[in-house]
Protein backbone atom coordinates (compact mmCIF):
# COMPACT_ATOMS: atom_id res chain seq x y z
CA UNK A 1 0.00 0.00 0.00
CA UNK A 2 1.18 3.24 -0.84
CA UNK A 3 1.13 6.29 2.00
CA UNK A 4 -0.95 8.14 -0.26
CA UNK A 5 -3.54 5.39 -0.25
CA UNK A 6 -2.93 5.08 3.80
CA UNK A 7 -3.36 8.81 4.50
CA UNK A 8 -7.03 8.31 3.71
CA UNK A 9 -10.03 7.72 6.00
CA UNK A 10 -11.32 4.13 7.14
CA UNK A 11 -14.21 4.21 5.04
CA UNK A 12 -11.86 5.40 1.83
CA UNK A 13 -10.12 2.41 2.78
CA UNK A 14 -6.96 4.04 4.41
CA UNK A 15 -5.99 3.43 8.01
CA UNK A 16 -6.80 7.20 9.09
CA UNK A 17 -3.64 9.14 8.86
CA UNK A 18 -3.22 12.88 7.53
CA UNK A 19 -0.55 13.98 5.63
CA UNK A 20 1.64 16.50 7.04
CA UNK A 21 1.20 18.75 3.55
CA UNK A 22 -2.53 18.87 3.98
CA UNK A 23 -2.45 19.41 7.70
CA UNK A 24 0.29 22.48 6.95
CA UNK A 25 -2.30 24.10 3.90
CA UNK A 26 -5.08 23.64 6.64
CA UNK A 27 -3.22 26.25 8.96
CA UNK A 28 -2.01 28.08 6.39
CA UNK A 29 -6.28 28.61 5.61
CA UNK A 30 -6.05 29.66 9.32
CA UNK A 31 -3.59 32.01 9.04
CA UNK A 32 -4.88 34.04 6.47
CA UNK A 33 -8.30 33.81 8.21
CA UNK A 34 -6.83 35.55 11.15
CA UNK A 35 -4.63 38.14 8.85
CA UNK A 36 -8.23 39.16 6.28
CA UNK A 37 -9.39 39.97 9.87
CA UNK A 38 -6.98 42.11 11.34
CA UNK A 39 -8.17 42.16 14.85
CA UNK A 40 -4.33 41.49 15.70
CA UNK A 41 -1.39 43.67 15.38
CA UNK A 42 0.76 40.92 13.40
CA UNK A 43 -2.12 40.94 11.01
CA UNK A 44 -2.34 44.97 10.54
CA UNK A 45 1.50 44.44 10.03
CA UNK A 46 1.60 41.74 7.20
CA UNK A 47 -1.05 44.11 5.88
CA UNK A 48 0.78 47.23 5.50
CA UNK A 49 3.92 45.61 4.86
CA UNK A 50 2.42 43.33 1.87
CA UNK A 51 -0.90 45.29 0.71
CA UNK A 52 -0.86 48.86 1.52
CA UNK A 53 -3.86 50.24 -0.11
CA UNK A 54 -4.59 46.94 -2.10
CA UNK A 55 -6.92 44.23 -1.93
CA UNK A 56 -5.12 41.11 -0.64
CA UNK A 57 -5.52 38.97 -3.93
CA UNK A 58 -4.01 41.58 -5.59
CA UNK A 59 -0.90 41.91 -3.52
CA UNK A 60 2.44 40.04 -5.09
CA UNK A 61 3.77 37.23 -3.68
CA UNK A 62 7.34 37.51 -5.36
CA UNK A 63 10.24 36.19 -3.69
CA UNK A 64 11.20 39.13 -1.59
CA UNK A 65 8.16 38.15 0.68
CA UNK A 66 8.91 36.02 3.75
CA UNK A 67 8.23 32.50 3.90
CA UNK A 68 4.83 33.13 5.94
CA UNK A 69 3.72 35.63 3.38
CA UNK A 70 4.19 33.14 0.73
CA UNK A 71 2.74 30.09 2.80
CA UNK A 72 -0.54 32.28 3.10
CA UNK A 73 -0.87 33.63 -0.52
CA UNK A 74 -0.59 29.46 -1.94
CA UNK A 75 -3.92 28.96 -0.15
CA UNK A 76 -5.10 32.56 -0.92
CA UNK A 77 -7.97 31.44 -3.76
CA UNK A 78 -8.93 28.37 -2.08
CA UNK A 79 -9.65 30.57 1.77
CA UNK A 80 -11.47 33.34 0.37
CA UNK A 81 -13.75 31.20 -2.08
CA UNK A 82 -15.00 30.39 1.97
CA UNK A 83 -14.59 33.33 3.13
CA UNK A 84 -18.43 35.35 3.14
CA UNK A 85 -19.56 38.54 4.69
CA UNK A 86 -22.29 39.98 6.75
CA UNK A 87 -23.38 43.13 4.98
CA UNK A 88 -23.77 46.48 7.48
CA UNK A 89 -21.91 49.39 6.72
CA UNK A 90 -20.72 47.99 3.19
CA UNK A 91 -16.97 48.54 3.42
CA UNK A 92 -16.02 45.46 1.64
CA UNK A 93 -14.23 45.78 -1.83
CA UNK A 94 -17.19 44.60 -4.43
CA UNK A 95 -15.75 43.01 -6.37
CA UNK A 96 -13.01 41.11 -4.73
CA UNK A 97 -15.24 40.07 -1.68
CA UNK A 98 -17.49 37.58 -1.51
CA UNK A 99 -20.11 39.71 -0.36
CA UNK A 100 -23.40 38.09 -2.61
CA UNK A 101 -21.92 34.73 -1.45
CA UNK A 102 -22.08 33.27 -4.26
CA UNK A 103 -18.13 34.09 -5.27
CA UNK A 104 -16.59 37.27 -6.07
CA UNK A 105 -17.82 38.92 -8.80
CA UNK A 106 -14.31 40.22 -10.36
CA UNK A 107 -14.40 36.30 -11.64
CA UNK A 108 -17.81 36.53 -13.78
CA UNK A 109 -16.48 40.47 -15.14
CA UNK A 110 -13.26 41.06 -17.79
CA UNK A 111 -13.25 45.06 -17.00
CA UNK A 112 -13.98 46.69 -13.78
CA UNK A 113 -12.23 50.25 -11.41
CA UNK A 114 -11.67 50.25 -7.64
CA UNK A 115 -14.96 50.28 -5.45
CA UNK A 116 -16.75 49.10 -2.11
CA UNK A 117 -20.39 48.17 -1.99
CA UNK A 118 -21.47 51.60 -0.13
CA UNK A 119 -20.75 53.67 -3.60
CA UNK A 120 -23.67 51.97 -4.90
CA UNK A 121 -26.11 52.39 -2.46
CA UNK A 122 -28.31 55.64 -1.46
CA UNK A 123 -30.51 56.55 1.13
CA UNK A 124 -33.53 54.73 -1.65
CA UNK A 125 -31.49 51.21 -1.84
CA UNK A 126 -28.85 50.07 -4.71
CA UNK A 127 -28.22 52.96 -7.34
CA UNK A 128 -29.65 51.01 -10.45
CA UNK A 129 -28.00 53.28 -12.76
CA UNK A 130 -24.40 52.46 -11.29
CA UNK A 131 -24.96 48.90 -10.85
CA UNK A 132 -26.52 48.98 -15.08
CA UNK A 133 -23.29 50.39 -16.15
CA UNK A 134 -20.60 47.76 -14.42
CA UNK A 135 -22.85 44.62 -14.58
CA UNK A 136 -24.62 42.42 -17.01
CA UNK A 137 -28.40 42.32 -16.31
CA UNK A 138 -28.23 38.77 -14.94
CA UNK A 139 -25.31 40.14 -12.00
CA UNK A 140 -27.58 43.19 -11.35
CA UNK A 141 -30.90 41.22 -10.72
CA UNK A 142 -28.72 38.99 -8.30
CA UNK A 143 -27.27 42.13 -6.49
CA UNK A 144 -30.84 44.00 -6.57
CA UNK A 145 -32.11 41.03 -4.85
CA UNK A 146 -29.77 41.28 -1.87
CA UNK A 147 -30.72 43.61 0.91
CA UNK A 148 -28.81 46.57 0.66
CA UNK A 149 -26.25 47.83 3.43
CA UNK A 150 -28.19 49.41 6.23
CA UNK A 151 -25.23 50.84 7.82
CA UNK A 152 -25.99 50.30 11.29
CA UNK A 153 -22.63 48.55 12.48
CA UNK A 154 -19.67 47.30 11.04
CA UNK A 155 -19.22 44.60 8.57
CA UNK A 156 -18.80 40.66 9.75
CA UNK A 157 -16.43 38.11 7.95
CA UNK A 158 -17.87 34.88 8.53
CA UNK A 159 -16.76 30.92 7.80
CA UNK A 160 -19.00 29.63 4.89
CA UNK A 161 -18.33 26.42 5.86
CA UNK A 162 -19.53 26.04 9.40
CA UNK A 163 -23.00 27.12 11.34
CA UNK A 164 -21.94 29.49 13.62
CA UNK A 165 -19.31 31.74 10.88
CA UNK A 166 -16.51 30.93 12.92
CA UNK A 167 -13.32 29.14 11.35
CA UNK A 168 -12.37 26.06 12.64
CA UNK A 169 -9.41 23.97 11.26
CA UNK A 170 -11.25 20.74 10.63
CA UNK A 171 -13.12 22.33 7.77
CA UNK A 172 -10.55 24.19 6.24
CA UNK A 173 -8.88 20.70 6.13
CA UNK A 174 -12.11 18.92 4.40
CA UNK A 175 -11.44 21.64 2.25
CA UNK A 176 -8.00 20.85 1.46
CA UNK A 177 -8.24 17.29 1.34
CA UNK A 178 -9.37 15.71 -1.79
CA UNK A 179 -12.18 12.85 -0.66
CA UNK A 180 -12.31 9.66 -2.08
CA UNK A 181 -15.28 7.63 -2.97
CA UNK A 182 -16.40 5.71 0.29
CA UNK A 183 -15.82 2.12 0.53
CA UNK A 184 -18.62 0.10 2.21
CA UNK A 185 -15.91 -2.67 2.33
CA UNK A 186 -13.55 -0.99 3.50
CA UNK A 187 -15.52 0.55 6.60
CA UNK A 188 -16.41 -3.41 7.04
CA UNK A 189 -13.07 -4.10 7.37
CA UNK A 190 -12.40 -2.12 10.72
CA UNK A 191 -13.50 -3.01 13.95
CA UNK A 192 -13.24 -1.60 17.47
CA UNK A 193 -12.48 -5.21 19.25
CA UNK A 194 -10.51 -6.23 16.02
CA UNK A 195 -6.65 -5.66 16.99
CA UNK A 196 -5.16 -3.28 14.39
CA UNK A 197 -2.92 -5.66 13.15
CA UNK A 198 -5.56 -7.90 12.10
CA UNK A 199 -7.53 -5.07 10.29
CA UNK A 200 -4.34 -4.10 8.84
CA UNK A 201 -3.82 -6.99 7.41
CA UNK A 202 -7.52 -7.60 5.95
CA UNK A 203 -6.79 -4.67 4.14
CA UNK A 204 -3.88 -5.70 2.47
CA UNK A 205 -5.59 -9.17 1.75
CA UNK A 206 -8.63 -7.27 0.07
CA UNK A 207 -6.74 -5.35 -1.52
CA UNK A 208 -4.55 -7.79 -3.28
CA UNK A 209 -0.95 -6.10 -1.78
CA UNK A 210 0.18 -9.29 0.24
CA UNK A 211 3.66 -10.58 -0.51
CA UNK A 212 2.31 -14.14 -2.32
CA UNK A 213 4.00 -14.94 -5.14
CA UNK A 214 1.00 -14.25 -7.10
CA UNK A 215 1.25 -10.84 -6.19
CA UNK A 216 5.59 -10.45 -5.98
CA UNK A 217 4.73 -11.62 -10.12
CA UNK A 218 3.18 -8.20 -11.03
CA UNK A 219 6.19 -6.38 -9.53
CA UNK A 220 8.64 -8.26 -11.35
CA UNK A 221 10.00 -10.56 -8.72
CA UNK A 222 10.46 -13.61 -9.98
CA UNK A 223 10.11 -17.21 -7.90
CA UNK A 224 8.82 -21.06 -7.43
CA UNK A 225 5.29 -20.64 -6.26
CA UNK A 226 4.49 -23.63 -4.80
CA UNK A 227 1.89 -23.70 -1.81
CA UNK A 228 1.90 -25.77 1.47
CA UNK A 229 -1.95 -26.18 2.45
CA UNK A 230 -2.70 -29.01 0.15
CA UNK A 231 -1.53 -32.43 -0.47
CA UNK A 232 -0.47 -32.10 -4.12
CA UNK A 233 0.90 -28.40 -4.04
CA UNK A 234 -0.53 -25.81 -6.71
CA UNK A 235 0.33 -22.43 -7.73
CA UNK A 236 0.22 -20.06 -4.62
CA UNK A 237 -2.52 -17.43 -5.23
CA UNK A 238 -4.32 -15.27 -2.37
CA UNK A 239 -7.57 -16.93 -3.45
CA UNK A 240 -5.89 -20.52 -3.20
CA UNK A 241 -4.31 -19.70 0.08
CA UNK A 242 -7.74 -17.67 1.40
CA UNK A 243 -10.70 -19.93 -0.12
CA UNK A 244 -9.96 -22.59 -2.41
CA UNK A 245 -6.77 -24.28 -1.07
CA UNK A 246 -7.85 -27.90 1.24
CA UNK A 247 -6.81 -26.51 4.50
CA UNK A 248 -8.49 -23.30 3.63
CA UNK A 249 -11.77 -24.98 2.36
CA UNK A 250 -11.84 -27.09 5.80
CA UNK A 251 -11.66 -24.16 8.19
CA UNK A 252 -13.97 -22.05 6.03
CA UNK A 253 -15.61 -25.53 6.46
CA UNK A 254 -15.85 -26.32 10.19
CA UNK A 255 -17.46 -22.87 10.42
CA UNK A 256 -20.13 -22.85 8.11
CA UNK A 257 -23.32 -23.68 9.45
CA UNK A 258 -24.43 -25.71 6.02
CA UNK A 259 -21.70 -27.02 3.36
CA UNK A 260 -19.33 -25.33 1.97
CA UNK A 261 -20.76 -23.02 -1.12
CA UNK A 262 -18.46 -24.40 -4.00
CA UNK A 263 -19.50 -21.57 -6.39
CA UNK A 264 -17.62 -19.19 -4.47
CA UNK A 265 -14.17 -19.15 -5.72
CA UNK A 266 -12.76 -16.07 -4.18
CA UNK A 267 -11.86 -14.43 -0.71
CA UNK A 268 -13.48 -11.24 -1.18
CA UNK A 269 -16.65 -12.86 -2.10
CA UNK A 270 -16.69 -15.57 0.95
CA UNK A 271 -15.77 -12.79 3.30
CA UNK A 272 -18.78 -10.83 1.96
CA UNK A 273 -21.00 -13.27 2.35
CA UNK A 274 -20.32 -13.51 6.33
CA UNK A 275 -19.83 -9.60 6.76
CA UNK A 276 -24.04 -9.80 5.18
CA UNK A 277 -24.81 -12.52 6.78
CA UNK A 278 -28.37 -11.00 8.44
CA UNK A 279 -29.33 -12.07 11.95
CA UNK A 280 -31.61 -10.22 14.72
CA UNK A 281 -29.20 -11.57 17.38
CA UNK A 282 -26.67 -9.07 18.75
CA UNK A 283 -23.81 -11.41 19.61
CA UNK A 284 -23.90 -13.52 16.07
CA UNK A 285 -24.45 -10.56 14.42
CA UNK A 286 -21.06 -9.40 16.00
CA UNK A 287 -19.60 -13.09 15.52
CA UNK A 288 -20.03 -12.91 11.62
CA UNK A 289 -18.44 -9.65 11.29
CA UNK A 290 -15.23 -10.65 13.11
CA UNK A 291 -14.62 -14.58 12.51
CA UNK A 292 -13.70 -14.17 8.83
CA UNK A 293 -10.97 -11.99 9.65
CA UNK A 294 -9.69 -14.35 12.43
CA UNK A 295 -10.30 -17.31 9.85
CA UNK A 296 -8.18 -15.66 7.01
CA UNK A 297 -5.25 -14.33 9.63
CA UNK A 298 -4.72 -17.75 11.22
CA UNK A 299 -4.51 -19.01 7.77
CA UNK A 300 -1.99 -16.20 7.25
CA UNK A 301 0.26 -17.61 10.27
CA UNK A 302 -0.06 -21.07 9.05
CA UNK A 303 1.32 -20.22 6.12
CA UNK A 304 3.79 -18.08 6.90
CA UNK A 305 4.84 -21.23 9.33
CA UNK A 306 4.85 -23.44 6.63
CA UNK A 307 7.16 -21.33 4.70
CA UNK A 308 9.67 -20.30 6.49
CA UNK A 309 10.03 -22.44 9.69
CA UNK A 310 8.94 -25.62 7.97
CA UNK A 311 6.08 -26.68 10.23
CA UNK A 312 2.84 -27.63 8.69
CA UNK A 313 -0.38 -26.59 10.66
CA UNK A 314 -3.43 -29.04 9.94
CA UNK A 315 -7.50 -27.44 10.16
CA UNK A 316 -7.93 -28.60 13.88
CA UNK A 317 -4.77 -26.03 15.14
CA UNK A 318 -6.18 -23.77 12.94
CA UNK A 319 -9.63 -23.80 14.14
CA UNK A 320 -8.45 -23.88 17.85
CA UNK A 321 -6.51 -20.85 17.54
CA UNK A 322 -9.37 -19.22 15.66
CA UNK A 323 -11.83 -20.05 18.45
CA UNK A 324 -9.28 -18.70 21.37
CA UNK A 325 -9.23 -15.64 19.95
CA UNK A 326 -12.48 -15.42 18.90
CA UNK A 327 -13.53 -16.14 22.94
CA UNK A 328 -11.08 -13.32 24.31
CA UNK A 329 -12.66 -10.87 21.61
CA UNK A 330 -16.32 -12.17 22.63
CA UNK A 331 -15.56 -11.94 26.31
CA UNK A 332 -13.81 -8.72 25.90
CA UNK A 333 -16.97 -7.06 23.83
CA UNK A 334 -19.99 -9.04 26.68
CA UNK A 335 -18.52 -9.19 30.01
CA UNK A 336 -22.03 -10.77 31.41
CA UNK A 337 -22.44 -13.62 28.84
CA UNK A 338 -20.92 -16.60 30.26
CA UNK A 339 -19.86 -19.29 27.01
CA UNK A 340 -17.24 -21.67 26.23
CA UNK A 341 -15.70 -21.64 22.67
CA UNK A 342 -14.23 -24.94 22.91
CA UNK A 343 -16.85 -26.29 19.77
CA UNK A 344 -18.44 -24.15 17.16
CA UNK A 345 -21.17 -25.72 17.30
CA UNK A 346 -22.30 -25.62 20.92
CA UNK A 347 -21.50 -21.85 21.12
CA UNK A 348 -23.56 -21.11 18.03
CA UNK A 349 -26.55 -23.14 19.63
CA UNK A 350 -26.08 -21.60 23.22
CA UNK A 351 -25.99 -17.53 21.58
CA UNK A 352 -29.24 -18.51 19.26
CA UNK A 353 -31.06 -18.63 22.59
CA UNK A 354 -30.02 -15.78 24.20
CA UNK A 355 -32.68 -13.12 23.96
CA UNK A 356 -31.89 -9.91 25.18
CA UNK A 357 -33.00 -8.74 28.58
CA UNK A 358 -35.53 -5.82 29.21
CA UNK A 359 -36.81 -4.03 32.43
CA UNK A 360 -39.52 -1.62 32.92
CA UNK A 361 -38.96 1.01 35.43
CA UNK A 362 -41.88 3.06 36.65
CA UNK A 363 -40.73 6.42 36.82
CA UNK A 364 -42.82 9.13 38.43
CA UNK A 365 -42.14 13.11 39.50
CA UNK A 366 -43.78 14.10 42.64
CA UNK A 367 -44.60 18.20 41.98
CA UNK A 368 -43.13 20.66 44.95
CA UNK A 369 -45.24 21.15 47.88
CA UNK A 370 -47.71 24.34 47.08
CA UNK A 371 -46.58 24.07 43.20
CA UNK A 372 -47.93 22.31 40.37
CA UNK A 373 -46.51 19.70 37.62
CA UNK A 374 -45.90 20.64 34.10
CA UNK A 375 -45.66 18.63 31.15
CA UNK A 376 -43.20 20.58 28.59
CA UNK A 377 -43.47 17.11 26.61
CA UNK A 378 -46.74 17.95 24.90
CA UNK A 379 -47.85 14.53 25.94
CA UNK A 380 -51.63 16.72 26.92
CA UNK A 381 -51.77 18.26 23.77
CA UNK A 382 -54.95 18.38 22.39
CA UNK A 383 -57.11 16.88 25.48
CA UNK A 384 -59.30 19.55 27.25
Amino acid sequence: LSWVELCQPYNEGGIGIRRLNEIFDAFSVKLWWLFRQKRSLWAEFMWAKYCGNLHPCLAEAGPRGSATWRRMRSVQRVADEHIAWIVREGMMDFWHDNWLGTGALCQTVDVFLEHRVQDFVDDQGWKARELRQVLEPGLMQRVLDTRPPDMNGCDSMVWSLTNTGKFTVSSAYAVIRQENNRSWLASYVWHKSLPFKISFFMLRLLSSKLPLQECLRRLGIQGPSRCCCCGSPQTEGLDHVFCTGDLAMQVWGYFETQAVDSSVCTTRHRVLRWWLRPSNNRFLRYIFRVVPSLICWELWRARNSAVFEGRGAGCEGVVRKVLQHLGDLFHGQFLGVRVSFLSWRECCDFLVRQQRQFAIVPVSRVAPGGGCKINPDGCLKGNP
